[in-house]
């Protein structure tokens, strides 16, 4: 039963449905949950993929930071070299302030000064470093007695692993 209705500038037919409406059909059911479903599926692997991005970003921070602190050791202890110094028992040839060898066990030894002693100790302020790498493993060994440089004696720190090469470059110094 259509009711045209009038207007001053054209006719307007208005039909009504004999069929009431009820609800969603099936399929617009299943559709619209299939797009749900979609959504979830994407929304999820975005964070899943957020989420092993942000663990791969912390482990390599925690390796940077193990490196930086491994550097500013070195720098630390070469900001520190002191010039040759007799043995303690004063006999002998001076010990050199830094020797670089790669085919020694040490590829780099150096006499540090600046060693704190804060209870007055008797002990020289000065200590002698060794750096080698064994196993993969970045050590250094320092000694109190800078004339003997035993590896028994020695304080071992291991600085970091994984490590498969050292190579160490000096620069003459110019002038």
């Amino acid at each position: 039963m259509d009711k045209p209705l009038k207007s001053r500038s054209s006719l307007i037919v208005i039909r009504h449905s004999t069929r009431n409406q009820q609800g969603l059909t099936l399929v617009e059911v299943i559709i619209a949950i299939s797009i749900m479903a979609l959504i979830a599926v994407i929304s999820y692997e975005a964070l899943d993929v957020t989420s092993a991005s942000r663990e791969v970003i912390e482990r390599k921070v925690k390796e940077i930071e193990r490196l930086d602190r491994v550097w500013m050791l070195i720098e630390g202890d070469m900001r520190h070299v002191v010039g040759a110094s007799r043995k303690p028992s004063g006999r002998g040839d001076p010990i050199p302030a830094m020797t670089m060898d790669a085919g020694d066990t040490y590829w780099l030894t150096l006499l540090r000064g600046g060693y704190a002693n804060p209870l007055n100790l008797p002990r020289s302020e000065l200590i002698r470093v060794g750096y080698r790498l064994e196993d993969e493993t970045l050590w250094r060994d320092s000694w109190t007695d800078v004339g003997n440089p035993d590896i028994e004696l020695a304080k071992k720190q291991k600085l970091i692993k994984g490590v498969t090469e050292v190579m160490v470059r000096a620069m003459p110094r110019l002038g």
